[in-house]
């Protein structure tokens, strides 16, 4: 999740104070073990930074509608703060919603998991791939997995929406926006599934944050490729004991395989 709240006139604060405890604290919802105060204290030294667009990150999943730590506390410490839900848990609820439904249909035709044996079980990466990212070779394949065993239509029905939302979440434009809007409703209620009408609902109670992503154009990519370092560097390590030794591995392979880009 990022905010981007409107810049308020007035008197540069001090931030040194802000800007030290900030370097050391960190605010994880993913486990739920950040309490509001603590979450709250954290967003007001954000605001207390000299930024025009101060940007959190949570963790807690919510782009999937569940209670959330850190937005309570961004509503709390940031009233005028505008939230935005990032288009990567956006593409990734899609894609589960895809695979919930190759999931059913697969065990409604052969009354079991889907195995290698099974052609669309083969291709199931093909389908959480864009589509315009599939060689000739990958689509020829991807159509005849469908063709022979998704009988109903539904999983390229749920393929298509899937889809739609991607391109959706491609535009920055307003009249473009309610174009892709339109035509992702469009293929939702066309599918008429459980899984399809879940994912508009979803898009629909969060458009607020969703429409905020795509025109302010704010992404929290960068923040999940240090995670991602974070944790990889932790797993080759087999777990840390000493705090310092795990702090100056991250930052020597972060300085080792990163290049030096200037702070969004």
């Amino acid at each position: 999740m990022w905010c981007a709240p409107l810049p308020t006139p007035g008197p540069a604060p001090d931030t040194a104070p802000a800007q030290k405890k900030l370097k050391h604290l960190r605010v994880d919802a993913t486990s739920m073990q950040v309490s509001l105060p603590v979450a709250m204290t954290w967003w007001a030294q954000r605001s207390a930074l000299p930024r025009t667009r101060r940007v959190g990150r949570c963790r807690g999943g919510c782009a999937g509608g569940r209670c959330c730590t850190c937005r309570s506390g961004i509503r709390t410490a940031l009233p005028d703060a505008r939230i935005a839900v990032d288009k990567w848990h956006l593409v990734a609820l899609a894609n589960l919603m895809v695979t919930q439904v190759r999931q059913r249909i697969t065990r409604q035709l052969h009354g079991r998991r889907g195995t290698a044996t099974d052609k669309v079980w083969a291709s199931r990466q093909l389908l959480l791939t864009g589509y315009e990212h599939l060689t000739v070779k990958q689509k020829a394949r991807f159509n005849a997995a469908l063709a022979a065993e998704d009988p109903t239509n539904e999983i390229a029905a749920a393929h298509a929406v899937k889809e739609r939302l991607r391109l959706l979440l491609a535009e920055h434009q307003p009249h473009q926006i309610r174009r892709r809007l339109y035509d992702f409703y469009d293929a939702a209620a066309r599918a008429d599934m459980e899984e399809t009408s879940r994912l508009a609902t979803t898009i629909d109670t969060w458009w607020p944050a969703v429409l905020v992503a795509l025109t302010e154009d704010v992404t929290n990519a960068r923040t999940e490729g240090f995670n991602r370092i974070i944790k990889q560097t932790k797993r080759v390590g087999c777990g840390f004991t000493n705090m310092d030794n795990y702090r100056r591995r991250i930052m020597v392979h972060i300085a080792l395989t990163r290049g030096q880009r200037p702070a969004a």
